[in-house]
């Protein structure tokens, strides 16, 4: 399916994109409906319509691709000069998703290590919620990452650098847009969610996933746009070891006696360093985006732009006692705020 989605991609077909999505989340919602009803072995059946479901969507894709794209077609035989380029890139490039897991599955083993399952469950519930917003946020990377690679391509670099610049701007803030009001209503939402059998640390690992997520937003622009320039080595060794460093930090800090959630306020820490260093990679590869440029226009107006939008939930929450209609009115108020002041103080 990846080829024909990165046809997709590539041609910028972003309505059967949204159609196909739909197509795949309703399927996937009747599967989890119709278990309740079933009889038989459930984790089988479950396990036979998910399969079903991926070959529905490799199909979906396949026929529009062959439909719509007649350029596309198979060839015999192997272009060596290509498959070893190829071969070189997606190597370099698979050290992002695997420094990823092993932090993440690394700090999953040390966290059960030091403190037990109970922190691993509290830990699950916050990269779910983390997801979720992921997964809302995620569409507006799939809409910019073709046209800076093809503007790259051209050589339109002044347009590369107003999209890598957009991006990053409406990325963060579409992040914050539903990470404030769920920061400050975390123990409610959790409540509602899960009732009384919320894990311990669960509020705080949500929050501070959240925080770091937030950050890392603004990590993939610049992460497209290097891969738009093909030389990827560098910058894919030093992120990855930023990354990976989390696990010795963690270790040590549970050595030290410090809570849980001490290993997560580090994760903000390492994201930040790496955000810097992947920024300075980035300007060597493509100086048309100067250091103080960065600064000046991106880091800053965010950083400004977090504290506007966090001053009046700050105040519901210290003024009104936790219940659903301050959930309501921070929910709102917030989502109003976050978008009035990123239209003042991020747009241009």
């Amino acid at each position: 399916q990846a080829p024909y989605i990165a046809a997709v991609m590539a041609y910028e077909r972003m309505d059967f994109y949204a159609i196909a999505s739909i197509v795949d989340a309703l399927l996937k919602l009747l599967l989890i409906v119709l278990l309740q009803y079933l009889d038989t072995d459930k984790l089988l059946f479950y396990g036979i319509l998910m399969f079903t479901i991926s070959v529905v969507d490799f199909l979906l894709y396949f026929f529009y691709c062959k439909h719509k794209f007649y350029e596309l077609k198979f060839h015999k035989g192997v272009n060596k000069t290509m498959l070893k380029s190829l071969m070189s890139f997606s190597g370099w490039n698979l050290l992002d998703p695997f420094s990823y897991m092993v932090r993440d599955q690394g700090t999953n083993m040390v966290l059960n290590s030091f403190f037990g399952t109970i922190v691993n469950a509290a830990q699950g519930v916050a990269y779910q919620i983390s997801s979720a917003v992921e997964a809302f946020t995620s569409s507006l990377s799939t809409s910019f990452r073709p046209q800076i690679i093809q503007t790259y391509s051209e050589g339109n670099y002044e347009r590369t650098k107003n999209l890598v610049f957009s991006m990053s701007k409406l990325n963060f803030m579409l992040q914050l847009l539903l990470a404030i009001p769920l920061c400050y209503e975390i123990n409610y939402i959790l409540q509602l969610w899960l009732g009384e059998s919320i894990p311990n640390y669960t509020p705080i690992f949500a929050i501070l996933v959240l925080s770091n997520k937030t950050i890392n937003t603004l990590n993939l622009p610049i992460s497209i746009l290097v891969l738009a320039t093909g030389k990827i080595k560098k910058i894919k060794i030093v992120s990855s070891i930023i990354v990976c460093s989390v696990l010795p930090i963690a270790v040590a800090l549970f050595s030290m006696g410090l809570p849980p959630w001490s290993v997560y306020a580090s994760l903000i820490s390492v994201t930040i360093i790496n955000q810097i260093a992947c920024v300075i990679i980035m300007n060597k590869l493509f100086p048309y985006i100067g250091l103080g440029e960065y600064l000046k226009l991106i880091a800053l107006p965010c950083f400004r732009y977090t504290v506007s939008a966090c001053i009046f939930p700050t105040i519901m929450v210290l003024c009104i006692e936790e219940s659903f209609t301050r959930l309501l009115i921070n929910v709102t108020i917030s989502v109003l705020l976050v978008i009035f002041f990123g239209y003042f103080t991020m747009l241009n």
